[in-house]
C-alpha cells in the first residue's frame, strides 16, 4: 500500500507529532478517524519520527480487569515512548467501555504519575462524541484532540459501524425525540428555569449526534445561560466540554 497522507490531513498530523515531541510525562492523545488502512498508515508516518511504538488492540475479553490494563501500559510505557490504543475499527464505546474506559477515568491521576508515555486513542468519530458526552472530565483531561476523518471517496476500507445508527433506527427515534421536546416547549412557554435548562441540554446532544452542529450549539448556549443563572457548577463543565467538541467538529 502506497504511503500516502493526504494533503487536507497533514496540519492535524503535523499537530499531533508536536503534541507527541511537548509531551514532557503523559498525555492523553484522541485521534478520530474512519478509514482502519488511512489509520494505519497514520500510525506507520508517526512510528517513523518517533521510532518504534506499540500498537495495543482493546477488546471487551483483552483483559481480565482493569488493574491487567494498568500494568501492561506501565510495563510498555518502559519500552516505547507511544502507545496507540485501536479497536479495530469497531465502536470502543459499545464494546469495551464497561472495563476501559471507566478503569481509565478512574485510574487516571496514577496512570499519567507515574508513567511518561504518549497514548493516542484512535476512535471513530461516533465514539468521539460518546466519550465528550459521557465522560466529560477524562474528556477535559485529555491533550488534544486531531481529525483524520476522510470524505467517503476516499476510503480503503469500509468500518461497518458507521452506518448502523441508520439500519437500526436510532436516528429517527432521535428526531422523534427533538421534536416531542420542541413540541412541548412550545406548548409550554413558561417553565421552571431547571425543566427548560435539562431540556435545552438534552436537545444539544440529540442534535450533536446526528451531526447537526448548528443547532447543537444553539441549545448548549442556551442550557448554559440558565445553568449559569443557577450556579450548577458540574452542569456547566459538561456543557463547556461538549460546546468545545461541537466547534472542533463544526470547524
Amino acid at each position: 500500500m502506497q504511503q500516502v497522507i493526504y494533503n487536507s490531513q497533514k496540519e492535524q498530523l503535523e499537530n499531533l507529532k508536536k503534541a507527541i515531541s511537548l509531551g514532557k510525562r503523559f498525555s492523553l492523545l484522541i485521534a478520530a478517524f474512519n478509514d482502519v488502512k488511512y489509520r494505519d498508515r497514520l500510525i506507520g508516518e508517526i512510528d517513523r519520527v518517533f521510532g518504534e511504538s506499540i500498537t495495543l488492540e482493546i477488546r471487551k475479553k483483552s483483559f481480565p480487569g482493569f488493574a491487567a490494563f494498568e500494568n501492561h501500559i506501565g510495563s510498555l510505557s518502559k519500552r516505547f515512548p507511544v502507545i496507540h490504543i485501536v479497536n479495530n475499527g469497531e465502536r470502543f464505546y459499545k464494546d469495551t467501555w464497561p472495563v476501559f474506559f471507566k478503569g481509565l477515568n478512574y485510574h487516571r491521576g496514577k496512570i499519567a504519575g507515574e508513567n511518561r508515555v504518549s497514548i493516542i486513542l484512535w476512535m471513530l468519530p461516533e465514539d468521539v462524541k460518546d466519550f465528550a458526552l459521557n465522560a466529560a472530565d477524562m474528556w477535559a483531561w485529555r491533550s488534544g484532540v486531531f481529525n483524520f476523518e476522510l470524505p467517503e471517496q476516499q476510503f480503503d476500507t469500509v468500518i461497518e459501524d458507521r452506518v448502523k445508527g441508520k439500519k437500526d433506527g436510532v436516528e429517527e427515534r432521535k428526531r422523534i425525540r427533538i421534536d416531542e421536546i420542541l413540541n412541548y416547549l412550545k406548548d409550554n412557554p413558561v417553565l421552571e428555569d431547571d425543566l427548560k435548562a435539562l431540556l435545552y441540554h438534552e436537545l444539544g446532544e440529540l442534535y450533536y449526534t446526528l451531526d447537526s452542529y448548528k443547532e447543537a450549539q444553539e441549545y448548549i448556549l442556551k442550557s448554559l445561560d440558565l445553568y449559569r443563572k443557577k450556579g450548577t457548577a458540574q452542569k456547566k463543565e459538561s456543557l463547556y466540554n461538549l460546546l468545545e467538541s461541537i466547534r472542533f467538529y463544526s470547524s
